[in-house]
């Protein structure tokens, strides 16, 4: 197995174990298209060892729908140069942010 693939599997089992997830067998070429799932969420992810990654709105847009067709939200992740980001939808994230800042206010 090379090397990219090894560690693109083992960043998917990352945030798998990270969010309470499972990586999706096949991701690529099975039914279930994105590589990570939780009950809420479905994670696209991409791993590159370069300085630059290109995000296409193509590639956003196509996991979007594979996460709705799911019954899920979507969520992007990238791991590059040793660094992870999470790219989410903005109406995801601000309901996110609005159920953090209420249960931070209950506590």
């Amino acid at each position: 197995m090379n090397r990219p693939l090894k560690a693109s599997q083992r960043q998917e089992r990352r945030i798998a174990d990270k969010v309470g997830g499972r990586t999706t067998p096949g991701s690529g070429n099975g039914f279930r298209k994105n590589d990570v799932r939780t009950d809420l969420v479905s994670y696209e992810m991409k791993y590159t060892g370069a300085k630059q990654y290109t995000l296409k709105s193509a590639d956003l847009e196509t996991g979007a729908r594979h996460a709705l067709l799911d019954g899920r939200e979507f969520a992007f992740g990238i791991e590059m140069q040793g660094e992870n980001w999470i790219v989410l939808e903005e109406d995801f994230f601000l309901a996110l942010l609005e159920k953090y800042s209420e249960e931070s206010s209950d506590g």
